[in-house]
This record gives C-alpha cells, structure tokens and sequence, in this order.
C-alpha cells in the first residue's frame, strides 16, 4: 500500500512539472456522520490532508486530481446522565477527480468523484471495543464544493461529499431498495496551496 501511495504522489508532482499545470497541498478539517446508526447530525470531527495536481482544459473550467488522508465517521458525546458514548473512527487514503466551473474570478463550483481506500478503523461505546461489522475496504464518493480565490496562492475549499457504496452493511443486514447499508456524509472546509 505505501508504494501505491508513493506513485501516485509522484505521479501527481511528475504531472505538476508539465505545462498548464499547478500544484499544491490541501488541509482542513472535516465534519462527518454515517446513516443507520441510529444518531443525528455531524458530531464526528476530522481531518484532510494532501497534495493536488490541476490543469486548466477550458478557458472557465479546470480538472483536479488529489490523493489525501481523510478521517470519517459517527459519534455520539457521552451522555452526563446515563454515560453512554459511541465513536466509529474511519481512516481513508482518498483520490478525489473533480471539474470545476469558475463563476468569476474568485469564486468556482466543483463536482466530481472520490474512490478511497480504507486503511484503518475502530468502533468503540462507553464498554469498549464493539464486536467486528467489518466496513468495505474501498468506496465511492460523489462529492459538490465551492472554491474561493483568498489570495493568488490560497483557495478556500467547502466540499460535501456523499458516499455512493455504502461503508458497510446494516448490523440487521436488511435491504430496502436503495437503502442497502450505512452510507457516510462529510462536510469539509480546507485551504489548497498552489505552489506555481
């Protein structure tokens, strides 16, 4: 796995040396919640961080391949009366491919897709460990975001991103149409660097 990792950054740094292309980092952080597990809102806090490579293929409309290490999941705050607690930890090397439309100069709307790779996880209440409902290894994610220019160097990020595999089966393992297991949502606000 860490080769795979090691050329897909060199790819991305090889790709960034070409013409028309720029480079960078991204950080920021992430807000994320997993349905059927019985909580409500973006309780499970996070991290992104990686590199980027984009090109320009249109005079409005670029094409962004990222590679990062991102941090989902759900969680429920101990609860002062009766002591209950819940945290399902998800840790992603991502590969996010989007386009996006520059409205103006500053401001641009992006969509795209994500594939990931699962590389660690841990599902814990008030007791401890939970018993194994495994999650998948790989998903997919669709993903829509804003872009706005903060400097020539600085991109403020908003991404919402929804996954299109579930993350795993229901612990009931019932199926009812589309709804066929827990699916994560993720909320994140970063800054991309361009390097060029």
């Amino acid at each position: 796995m860490r080769i795979v990792l090691f050329l897909l950054f060199a790819l991305n740094i090889s790709w960034a040396t070409a013409q028309d292309f720029r480079a960078g980092l991204v950080g920021g952080l992430t807000t994320s919640q997993i349905s059927g597990d019985n909580l409500e809102g973006y309780d499970k806090l996070g991290f992104r961080i990686g590199a980027y490579v984009s090109r320009s293929i249109k005079e409005r409309v670029d094409v962004k391949m990222e590679i990062q290490y991102i941090q989902k999941g759900s969680k429920r705050h101990i609860d002062k009366y009766n002591g209950q607690r819940y945290m399902f930890n998800l840790h992603y090397v991502e590969i996010p491919i989007s386009i996006a439309w520059k409205y103006n100069q500053d401001i641009s709307i992006e969509t795209g897709l994500s594939s990931s790779y699962l590389m660690a996880y841990s599902e814990q209440n008030e007791l401890g460990n939970l018993p194994k409902n495994d999650p998948k290894s790989v998903g997919l994610d669709f993903l829509v975001g804003a872009n706005y220019q903060l400097k020539p160097q600085i991109i403020l990020n908003l991404r919402y991103s929804q996954s299109v595999i579930p993350v795993r089966k229901h612990s009931s393992e019932g199926q009812l149409g589309l709804n066929n297991g827990q699916q994560s949502s993720l909320l994140s606000l970063a800054l991309y660097y361009q390097f060029n």
